[in-house]
Parts: structure tokens; C-alpha cells; sequence
């Protein structure tokens, strides 16, 4: 009899079905909300700059507080997650999310658009890296990185919504009713809320690392009678197979554990990452802040940013088709976007005006495809007990080139107006470098895959222990019911 584990019971029990579509849905929705925010910001800045008369250097403190509370949302995200849980981070960061996009419509001072651009940060850098961990831990091996590269195309749905409501609200980037704009992107944060409220359970395979079989075999069964109505509950010889494969696989020590990112086998992967999550937050961001003013500059209008923006939408087709693909894969296909990426960068800086919105939309379009890779990557890469906390740095990193971006990308602005795509291109080659040097792929592997070990005759008697207090848990439910 083969091994139980927590993917053998999903992939051939429980398997993929309703559940996990309803869960894409509700979740898919932080995504979306984020791309509707981020959108809406970044053109809310030349606004408030004619309208209240900012300053060049309060410009980028502001647009750098954004990407500050990011990295802070990013980094507090990955202990609170693996130590309470996603499904209730995931509401608390919602219910936030929402109070925070509703106050911004009512700021009038440069001190209040500072502090809620950094608690808008904070919400985002926070959401993002939940969502992405909890799907990734309910999906079976051969839908996950499809369904994580759903999930993050749902930030550029979301852009187009914003778009849609720029058009609305707005009368071109200096002038508009930018107040209604903010209060009508508000409320998906709440839906959002409330569908995990009544909707989600928590991830199971949380759960189950964790310690906590039985809460992890009940939210096994309820996802397997969602998905099929002839589901046949976890026996109990499978609960002891939980039982042996949490011993085998998991360390409790490791739980919401930040010093494991740096062990011998981890530390190069670690590193690998922050450098490509900093290089591509800092073209993606960058472009955000400073494309309004260059598409301006040149006498370009919303029309041109919009082409830009849509380079992303293609991608999905592309990255769908690439990330189970031999030979392309998470690894190589996102080796071989950063290459493009930073040909076009070079590109762009030789040929300015001249056909910046095509090249804009090429680039926007490879680097969704970058993201597309790297984001199941990340996510699959570390272990469940500290999955989050890997990612949340690694996306913290990157936050960290957000925030540093405007300082330095206005200044290249103010001398030469396309200097900042020089920059690009730099730090562009360098996350092409450390991408090419990663160790390996995780294409085709299951999430917390790695060696067996041999029990010791300790890890057998606690195996024994702790089955015969599931057996009494459920004795005790049976009693209940009965009376």
C-alpha cells in the first residue's frame, strides 16, 4: 500500500471541484480589488498635484509611503498567517481594506494622503501573498499553477475595471471626481469579506500541518462532499496515514519561523528570489508612478495608457500554456521574459515616443508573464508551516524597490525623460541572472515534497497516541449526536 498523504487524499478523494471554484471566486476578488486600487492611485497623483498645488518632492514621498506600507503589510502578513491561519487574515485584511479605500474619499490635507497611501500599502502588501497560499494549498498539482496564474491575471481584470472607472469619474489626468472614483472601488473589499465569512473553511493543508488532524480531516470530508455527492469520508486508516505523513514532513519548530528562509538548502533560493521580486516591482511599479507623467509630457492621453495596460491581458493564454510545459516551466520561461524585458527596456530608450504604446504593451505583456511564473514559484517553493512567511518577504523585497523607485526614477525623469527605462534595463539583467541560477523547477511537484525520513520509535508511540485521540474526538461528536 502506497503512502498517505495529504496530496494523495486531495488528488484521489477529494480532488478538484466546486469548492475549489467557489473559493477561486471569492478570492480571486482581493486580486481584482488590488488591481482596481493600484490603478486608480497611480493617475490620482497628477490630479492632486494640479488640484492641490503638491510639490515635486511631496509626490514622491507620498507614491514611496505606498510601497512602504507594502513591504511593512508584506512582511507582518507571513506571521499572522501561519500562525492563526488564512481564512481569518484574509477577512481581517478585507474589513481593513475596505475602511481604508472608503477614508481615502474624504482626505483634504497632504499629511492624510501620506498616511492612508502607507495604510493602503499595508493592505496590499498584506492580502496578495494569503490568497495566493490558500489557493495554491486546496488545488491538485496538475491544476495549481494554473489556477495561481487565474488568480494574479484577476490584478489586471481588476485594472481594467479601474480603467473603466477612471473613464467614468475622471476628465483626463489632472482634473475629475476623483472622491466618487475611491468610494465606488471600496465595496469589493467588503464583498470579499463577507463571501470568506459564510463561504471559505480554512485551508486544510494548514490544518494539517499544523498538528490539527481532526479540524484538517473535517474540512478534508466537507471540501470532498462539496465536490461530489457520493464522497466517501476519510477512514480511519487514512487518518493515521495523516498522522504519519504530518511526523514525516513537518516540523512545529518551523511554524511562522523566519529563520528557516536561511537554512543551507533554502538561503540561495531565498536570496534568488528577493533579487527577481525587487527587479520586477521595481519596473512594475516604477512605470506606474512615472507613465503618467511621460505619456502627459508627450501629449499622449488616457487612450495611450489604456493600450499599455491591456499588453497584460494576452499574457494569460501565453503563461497558461507555458507553466506545465517541458523544457519552459516556472524557471525557464521566466529567464527568458527577463531577457525580452530587458531588450525592450533598451528599445524604449532609444526610440521614446515613437511607438510608446506599442512597446509599452509588449513590455506590459512580458512582464505579466514574469509575474505569472514567479508567483507559483514563490509560493510553491517553501514549505506549508512557513509558505507564507517565504513569500511575504520575497514579495516584501520587491515592495522595498517600490518604495525607493520614485525617489530615484524622478530625478532620471527631470533630467532626461526616458532615462528611467535605462534603469529598468540595469536592474532588469540582474534578476535575469538570478532566475537563470536558480536550482531547480517545481513543476510537477507536490507542494511539502521532499525526502522521506525514518521514524523513530518515539515519532511511533506520539503517532499512536495522537490517533487514538482522534478515534476519541470522533466517539465523543458520535455520542453528541446520538443524544
Amino acid at each position: 500500500m502506497s503512502q498517505v498523504t495529504f496530496d494523495t487524499i486531495l488528488e484521489n478523494k477529494v480532488k478538484f471541484g466546486k469548492y475549489q471554484y467557489i473559493a477561486f471566486s471569492i478570492l480571486a476578488l482581493v486580486d481584482l480589488t488590488d488591481g482596481v486600487e493600484l490603478l486608480t492611485m497611480s493617475v490620482l497623483m497628477p490630479i492632486l498635484q494640479t488640484e492641490w498645488k503638491i510639490s515635486d518632492t511631496t509626490i514622491e514621498i507620498t507614491t514611496s509611503s505606498f510601497y512602504l506600507g507594502m513591504f511593512a503589510g508584506a512582511i507582518i502578513t507571513g506571521r499572522i498567517a501561519d500562525m492563526y491561519g488564512r481564512k481569518r487574515t484574509i477577512i481581517l485584511a478585507c474589513f481593513f481594506q475596505f475602511a481604508v479605500s472608503l477614508w481615502f474619499s474624504f482626505i483634504n490635507s497632504e499629511i492624510s494622503l501620506i498616511i492612508l497611501r502607507f495604510l493602503y500599502g499595508v493592505c496590499y502588501g498584506f492580502s496578495l501573498p494569503i490568497t495566493i497560499s490558500h489557493i495554491a494549498e486546496i488545488s491538485t498539482k496538475d491544476l495549481r499553477g494554473k489556477i495561481i496564474i487565474c488568480m494574479n491575471f484577476c490584478v489586471s481584470i481588476g485594472k481594467i475595471y479601474g480603467l473603466f472607472l477612471i473613464y467614468i469619474c475622471l476628465n483626463d489626468f489632472h482634473s475629475g471626481n476623483w472622491r466618487l472614483m475611491m468610494i465606488i472601488s471600496a465595496f469589493t473589499s467588503l464583498i470579499v469579506a463577507i463571501g470568506n465569512w459564510y463561504y471559505l473553511k480554512e485551508s486544510p493543508r494548514y490544518y494539517i500541518a499544523s498538528g490539527l488532524i481532526n479540524e484538517g480531516v473535517e474540512t478534508l470530508d466537507y471540501i470532498g462532499n462539496t465536490n461530489n455527492p457520493d464522497y466517501v469520508n476519510i477512514d480511519c486508516d487514512e487518518v493515521k496515514g495523516l498522522i504519519l505523513y504530518q511526523r514525516q514532513e513537518f516540523n512545529l519548530d518551523d511554524k511562522s519561523n523566519y529563520k528557516a528562509l536561511f537554512r543551507p538548502e533554502m538561503i540561495g533560493i531565498t536570496l534568488r528570489l528577493w533579487a527577481i521580486w525587487f527587479a520586477l516591482i521595481f519596473i512594475e511599479f516604477g512605470q506606474y508612478a512615472i507613465l503618467p507623467f511621460i505619456i502627459s509630457s508627450g501629449g499622449a492621453g488616457f487612450g495611450t495608457y489604456l493600450f499599455a495596460i491591456l499588453g497584460e491581458l494576452p499574457s494569460i493564454f501565453f503563461s497558461l500554456y507555458v507553466v506545465d510545459k517541458e523544457n519552459f516551466g516556472r524557471k525557464n520561461t521566466l529567464t527568458y521574459c527577463l531577457i525580452l524585458v530587458s531588450l525592450l527596456n533598451l528599445i524604449i530608450y532609444f526610440c521614446k515616443d515613437t511607438l510608446l504604446g506599442f512597446n509599452v504593451f509588449c513590455e506590459r505583456f512580458l512582464m505579466k508573464c514574469c509575474f505569472s511564473m514567479l508567483i507559483p514559484l514563490t509560493s510553491e517553493v517553501y514549505p506549508t508551516l512557513y509558505r507564507v512567511i517565504g513569500y511575504g518577504w520575497a514579495s516584501g523585497c520587491g515592495r522595498v524597490a517600490g518604495f525607493l523607485s520614485p525617489f530615484i526614477l524622478f530625478k532620471l525623469y527631470r533630467f532626461d525623460t526616458f532615462s528611467p527605462f535605462l534603469a529598468f534595463l540595469v536592474i532588469c539583467l540582474i534578476a535575469t541572472y538570478s532566475s537563470h541560477t536558480l536550482p531547480y523547477d517545481t513543476i510537477g511537484l507536490h507542494l511539502d515534497e521532499k525526502r522521506e525520513k525514518l521514524f523513530t520509535s518515539s515519532d511511533k508511540i506520539e503517532i499512536n497516541r495522537r490517533f487514538s485521540g482522534f478515534i476519541i474526538d470522533k466517539q465523543v461528536e458520535l455520542s453528541e449526536v446520538k443524544k
